[in-house]
């Protein structure tokens, strides 16, 4: 009732969940029971295919509960991790692999929360058991769930559902990691403007103009590998270990790019048409790596020499910067002190191009240089692919050009290796 969400609003506390959990694709005509401390909380049989998430809780009764696909990609990253690949998941004994193994066979990956994924949790009173004289409700995927007085009530933050929170279950997260719980109590602040997720209208409104004032015009330099991507793929982009972003591809026209730290993400078919050239190269070479690529069905694209604004967020802009936001593909970033905002320069281009911001890692922006650099058409000033040119010159003309010291030592040796005497190169624009 309007009273009850009210009341859970008003009442409760409002918490960000914080731990990732466990879950597998839902089978058409499964019936997942939730079972928590002896007690049945939920029952509910599973219709149509790809329609639900079954998540195991990280409990101690590890109990199983679907979520629509819907529903749980509007709490959780769409692309999980493989349990074989997480830390120590290969040395931590005969017993903990054997179920790891078992978790993958069936299906199970780590799926970690969106930043916006919160909700209320409210402690039932003694008061409000008089109201539940049946000590029981409906769900609103349709399963009665039965109330004790120790119990809490959730609900997100929409108020869109009430659904029961066992006090096993609470208990259990407040002793995590010495009562950090799995989810994060937001203040008062936190709960308000200072942690809301902004859309993209927003971020430009109040962020375009100090990007485009304080930032430096780039464009994209060398060339980027490119293939078709499959429908249903999931892409995650991961940069020194660190997860950037996740989609999952819901259409056979998007394109996914290898970047230049080997990383991947997705594009749209008009993405791509309105930042690369229309001229697509074959990948030539025979290295294994060469011959890889090409069996993937990689091929080489030239950017166009769009600009884009770069600005490097600063530890004082982390004070009223949001804590989250959504992007153009749909994915949800959350700002960094020393990684970029990127913006595109909407004045300079000829074809329609969307106004945007998004997050890039520091590390990732080596192929990119500043425009009176990059328009210069030196050699230098480009960056070949990686596995289409020999390590050196790669690394002569990318992430090597910075120290000009290493580049000093390698001429040396290979000079004291071929007995010829080395005639010392210009060194290639930082």
């Amino acid at each position: 009732s309007v009273t009850s969400e009210k009341k859970i609003k008003t009442e409760g506390s409002l918490s960000r969940k914080t731990v990732p959990a466990l879950g597998r694709l839902g089978i058409n005509g499964e019936h997942v029971v939730t079972v928590v401390g002896g007690r049945i909380t939920s029952s509910m049989t599973i219709e149509g295919d790809k329609t639900h998430m079954v998540l195991r809780a990280a409990t101690p009764d590890q109990e199983h509960y679907p979520l629509k696909m819907d529903k749980f990609m509007k709490l959780y990253e769409p692309n999980g991790m493989e349990v074989d690949e997480l830390p120590g998941a290969t040395s931590s004994g005969p017993f903990m692999e054997m179920q790891i193994g078992q978790l993958k066979a069936k299906g199970f990956k780590l799926y970690q929360p969106r930043p916006d994924n919160r909700r209320y949790i409210y402690k039932l009173t003694p008061a409000d058991m008089e109201i539940l004289a049946t000590r029981a409700f409906i769900s609103a995927w349709g399963s009665v769930q039965p109330v004790r007085e120790v119990d809490y009530l959730a609900s997100p933050e929409n108020l869109k559902e009430i659904y029961l929170m066992p006090e096993e279950v609470v208990k259990a997260e407040r002793a995590w990691s010495n009562g950090r719980g799995s989810y994060s109590k937001l203040t008062k602040q936190d709960s308000t403007e200072n942690f809301k997720v902004y859309s993209q209208e927003e971020m430009l409104k109040k962020y375009g103009k100090m990007i485009k004032d304080k930032g430096k015009l780039m464009v994209k330099c060398g060339t980027v590998l490119m293939r078709q991507a499959k429908l249903d793929e999931s892409v995650v982009t991961c940069i020194n270990g660190r997860i950037t972003a996740s989609v999952l591809v819901t259409d056979e026209e998007s394109t996914v790019v290898q970047g230049g730290l080997h990383e991947l993400y997705v594009l749209s078919k008009a993405q791509v048409e309105a930042n690369y050239e229309k001229t697509v190269q074959d990948i030539h070479g025979t290295q294994p790596v060469d011959v890889m690529l090409k069996s993937q069905g990689f091929k080489r694209y030239t950017p166009k020499k769009k600009p884009k604004y770069f600005y490097q967020v600063q530890d004082v802009d982390m004070k009223t910067l949001p804590k989250a936001f959504h992007t153009s593909y749909g994915n949800v970033q959350m700002p960094e002190a020393g990684a970029y905002f990127v913006m595109p320069d909407t004045s300079t281009c000829q074809d329609n191009v969307t106004p945007e911001i998004y997050m890039m890692p520091e590390d990732k922006i080596f192929c990119y240089r500043p425009i009176e650099k990059a328009m210069t058409n030196r050699v230098s000033g480009t960056l070949p692919v990686m596995g289409h040119v020999s390590t050196n010159l790669y690394l002569r003309t990318g992430m090597w050009s910075r120290f000009g010291w290493a580049i000093r030592s390698n001429e040396a040796a290979e000079a004291r290796m071929t007995g010829s005497r080395s005639t010392t190169a210009s060194q290639p624009e930082p």
